[in-house]
């Protein structure tokens, strides 16, 4: 089963794309939501502050109706927030920071 993770941008991402013709700008809001699909496994027992998170976007990303950053995408993070679920099932948390964004063209 997938894990899906919904993530929001924190800061505003400005990306550039390279097309044939030629070079276009856009700029992504600060509060763009984009759904990611985990490629890590995660654990608040298992994984500290620090440790590399993956994930690829699981829809493509549009600015005024244009392709910015397409399906699959992959986006690299690290772990910033751990507290370890405790007993009698009582839910840990987690908190990921994604700093990396490698672009498939």
């Amino acid at each position: 089963m997938k894990k899906i993770l919904y993530t929001m941008l924190f800061c505003a991402l400005t990306l550039v794309s390279t097309q044939a013709q030629s070079a276009r700008e856009a700029t992504i809001e600060a509060d763009t939501k984009a759904r990611l699909i985990l490629q890590s496994q995660l654990s608040s027992k298992m994984n500290e502050v620090g440790d590399t998170v993956t994930a690829t976007l699981d829809e493509p990303l549009l600015v005024n109706g244009e392709l910015v950053i397409p399906k699959g995408t992959e986006f690299i993070g690290r772990v910033t927030y751990v507290k370890p679920a405790k007993r009698g099932h009582k839910a840990g948390e987690m908190a990921l920071a994604f700093e990396k964004v490698i672009m498939p063209w």
